[in-house]
């Protein structure tokens, strides 16, 4: 979509999250795609990156994307290990096949 819009043009996105991996990615579109004279639409979050508060909104929305997706990995790192053999069996489990899973020994 973004290597066929044109100068003027205002591409539509249900979220700007949609449009970057990362914070540093988001920015780096959208920066490139104000070069080219083409702003963004973000259906969702009502931002238009027309104006200045539109783009300021984008910065905003994109640091606290951020800012999320690092506390969701934080948690994670900090779960309950898993050895390999339960790990093994969770991945069977998975995939449709009727595993007993024993739960992890409480942490004393």
């Amino acid at each position: 979509m973004l290597a066929y819009a044109r100068e003027g043009a205002t591409p539509a996105l249900v979220r700007l999250d949609r449009l970057g991996r990362s914070l540093g990615e988001l920015l780096t579109t959208v920066a490139m795609l104000k070069e080219r004279g083409i702003a963004l639409l973000s259906l969702e979050q009502r931002i238009d990156t027309n104006s200045a508060a539109g783009e300021l909104v984008v910065h905003v929305f994109g640091a606290i994307a951020h800012f999320e997706r690092r506390l969701i990995a934080e948690r994670i790192a900090k779960g309950v290990p898993v050895d390999d053999e339960t790990w093994r069996e969770l991945t069977v489990a998975a995939r449709g096949v009727n595993v007993l899973v024993e739960a992890p020994a409480a942490r004393a």
